[in-house]
């Protein structure tokens, strides 16, 4: 969920100038047939939008269609799993979130591992966290709430999407971090957990900026911090963790590509390269914006570097929390 500033859309430069004979044998052998890009989540969600977006802007941009193809249900695992059984050609594609590791963090049995059986093409977008508290909650910045928190252990009760889920696992990260006892309350998706927030049944929520924004700007819930290492475009008046408590503190969800293990090297860049162009675009990136994310394009070695830190770090926070799937 954190997203390093060395991987950003400088890095494309990088990946464009490397490989270049591979990167030229893929552009004269590679899409002859449609691609299929799975998307593990059902229609009509932001990461479903997204995907379809650059789904349409790669039929463009390559010689050959890109098909958006749904395939929701069992916290992302059913669609994740068929790609990583699927051939290794570059035709068949996974739209990722963070619950390509959370998953292989969580359950013992997942179905499949975020590194062994995938091959990385790149990490399209990162959506830091904000958290939020309600109305009635007596703290009116991040510092006070930790404070109050603080002197009230196991009294404090926070929302989620779902056990193990990102909007859980990064509220009890920062929990960790600055030392707060407070007790979960996971719900059945993050809409039913905001409408208990801003009711003031539970106390605070950390989700994305573009599922809150509406709720911030109506002044329903309080924005107490945002986690990211920069203040976000879309809440500007909203201070970091960062700035305000705890140095280098990064949260967020985040959304990518990966390709069958063992797809060869040349298709991952070729893809890479297109997909980078995509993020380059005013469009894409005003699209962006105005959901809080940060658009990011790294290499395939940079993303694959970036699950397996990933992996290991959400790992760590469920093991010391004792999160089990429910």
């Amino acid at each position: 969920m954190t997203n390093r500033s060395g991987v950003a859309l400088a890095s494309i430069a990088f990946a464009l100038g490397t490989g270049m004979q591979g990167h030229a044998a893929a552009q004269t052998q590679y899409p002859e047939k449609p691609i299929r890009l799975i998307i593990p989540f059902p229609p009509g969600a932001s990461t479903d939008s997204l995907a379809r977006l650059m789904a349409r802007a790669l039929s463009e941009q390559l010689p050959g269609t890109v098909i958006a193809d749904n395939q929701p249900g069992a916290n992302a695992k059913i669609g994740t799993e068929m790609v990583a059984r699927a051939s290794p050609d570059g035709y068949t594609l996974l739209f990722n979130t963070s619950s390509l590791v959370l998953n292989v963090a969580l359950f013992a049995k997942p179905g499949y591992h975020a590194v062994r059986d995938f091959a990385p093409v790149t990490q399209v977008a990162s959506l830091p966290l904000v958290y939020v508290a309600s109305n009635s909650f007596p703290a009116k910045d991040i510092r006070e709430f930790v404070a109050i928190a603080k002197r009230r252990p196991g009294e404090v009760l926070y929302g989620s999407a779902g056990v193990g889920n990102g909007t859980h696992l990064g509220a009890q990260l920062f929990f960790d971090v600055v030392g707060i006892k407070a007790v979960h309350v996971p719900y059945k998706g993050g809409a039913l957990a905001v409408i208990d927030v801003v009711g003031g049944r539970v106390f605070f929520y950390a989700g994305s900026v573009s599922a809150l924004l509406p709720f911030i700007r109506e002044k329903r819930l309080k924005a107490l911090a945002v986690a990211s290492l920069q203040r976000m475009p879309a809440i500007q008046d909203v201070p970091t963790v960062h700035e305000t408590l705890v140095p280098n503190f990064e949260a967020s969800l985040w959304q990518g590509i990966v390709a069958p293990a063992g797809t060869p090297a040349a298709i991952l860049r070729r893809l890479q390269g297109e997909v980078a162009r995509f993020l380059r675009a005013p469009a894409t990136l005003e699209r962006l914006a105005l959901e809080g994310a940060i658009a990011v394009g790294s290499t395939p070695e940079q993303y694959g570097g970036y699950i397996k830190s990933e992996l290991e770090r959400w790992g760590k926070v469920i093991a010391s929390a004792g999160i089990r799937p429910e």
